[in-house]
């Protein structure tokens, strides 16, 4: 706990170095302790602290009492939250708020005096600091349990929290710092270790797939993506997928859509390769033979041209076992059939080889949940996803979470 209270004020003070005034928000728990022990270290610096008290502190044990109890002895100023005068407390000079409220145990509305208090952080227009997580932010979802501490720098130890990471966390946790309290890491790594119930995916751990090309590689040696979608009035996603495809080193790209759309993609990207579904003798099984990788959905649409075309890259798949990404209405139209008991809870149609990349609304279609539930327990849905669908599925959003087979 004090390498923690210390790691913590040494954020607020590289953050915050014109810090005059320190005031910190204390529940109980050790999320407390911690906020006690940032307040003595304030203290010692000759800073001015102040802890104002959500729960009555005679109440706390084992490592959270003894902080309170060298906060005292460092005549670090104590004030029970029901007694303070709040547009008193703006008048301090550079002052930082300390969120040390709830810890990662919430899992109810945050109500009362901690509501109350979570207010008066968000509205004093002052820098914060949260300890471990913005209280009143779930831990395990990242969404806000009614009201949550909008925090500016948030310092989290020993492990990342996933609801740090995802859903609603953006709007509250501000920068983000790590600290693993100097736990060994055999902690971590041994065979009796706990398994995280996440992976935090980054550029630091993708870049190694990203390879150097032999010198003597060409076009022909880096894949054929096929793109299949923009019905008419959506051209636009299908181009920008094929030039996705292509700016992510694809060697050759293909696109499948309405003739009338092969000017403005020719014009756009002329590399590409457009076959127009209304095009004299156009070859479409052919060219969904050829692909490497096929991707079905931008721009697709829900006619009865949309269906035909899913239909004959899901068809394609099962004859190659062509990778398939579905995307955007490809995602609508499956979870169609799914309604029509055509892939009743996936038999028929769940695959290894696919991957799946829904937004919200989408995820809840496949679902057949709201779109509040699937953002209620974003890691939950994307389970359960996985479970109906199989293969790789992609739940977009903020912080994207992915689970695959």
């Amino acid at each position: 706990m004090q390498t923690a209270a210390s790691v913590a004020f040494d954020a607020l003070m590289e953050n915050w170095p014109q810090t005059r005034h320190v005031q910190v928000f204390a529940g109980s728990g050790n999320n407390a302790g911690d906020g006690y022990l940032v307040a003595a270290l304030a203290k010692e610096q000759g800073l001015s602290a102040e802890v104002i008290q959500l729960s009555d502190p005679e109440k706390l044990t084992g490592d959270a009492r003894q902080a309170w109890q060298w906060a005292l002895e460092r005549q670090v100023l104590m004030t029970a939250f029901a007694a303070i005068d709040l547009e008193h407390e703006k008048d301090h000079a550079h002052p930082v708020l300390v969120d040390a409220l709830l810890g990662t145990g919430l899992d109810r509305e945050v109500g009362g005096d901690y509501a109350r208090a979570i207010n008066f952080i968000n509205g004093a227009q002052r820098p914060v600091l949260a300890i471990d997580i913005p209280s009143g932010l779930s831990a395990d979802t990242g969404r806000c349990l009614g009201v949550a501490v909008k925090a500016d720098t948030t310092v989290t130890f020993i492990g990342l929290k996933q609801g740090l990471l995802t859903n609603q966390a953006g709007d509250y946790v501000g920068e983000l710092i790590y600290h693993d309290l100097d736990v060994p890491d055999r902690v971590f790594t041994s065979d009796s270790s706990e398994q995280p119930s996440a992976q935090r995916i980054d550029i630091n751990s993708t870049s190694a797939l990203l390879l150097p090309r032999a010198v003597a590689s060409h076009k022909g040696t880096h894949g054929h993506v096929l793109v299949i979608g923009g019905d008419s009035g959506f051209g636009g996603a299908v181009i920008m997928a094929a030039e996705a495809a292509l700016r992510t080193g694809a060697g050759l790209v293909s696109v499948i859509t309405r003739s009338a759309h092969r000017p403005a993609l020719l014009a756009r990207r002329p590399e590409v390769m457009v076959l127009g579904t209304e095009d004299e003798h156009a070859n479409i099984d052919g060219l969904l033979a050829r692909a490497t990788v096929i991707v079905v959905g931008p721009g697709l649409g829900r006619s009865d041209w949309s269906r035909g075309l899913l239909q004959r890259a899901l068809s394609s798949q099962i004859t190659a076992g062509t990778p398939l990404i579905v995307d955007a209405d490809a995602l609508q139209l499956l979870a169609e059939k799914h309604e029509q008991g055509t892939a009743k809870h996936g038999t028929g149609i769940k695959r290894d080889n696919w991957i799946l990349t829904p937004h919200p609304g989408e995820a809840a279609a496949l679902l057949n949940i709201s779109t509040s539930a699937v953002q209620d327990d974003r890691f939950a849905a994307v389970r359960e996803l996985n479970r109906i669908w199989g293969g790789a599925c992609l739940l977009k959003g903020s912080g994207s979470s992915d689970l695959q087979c």
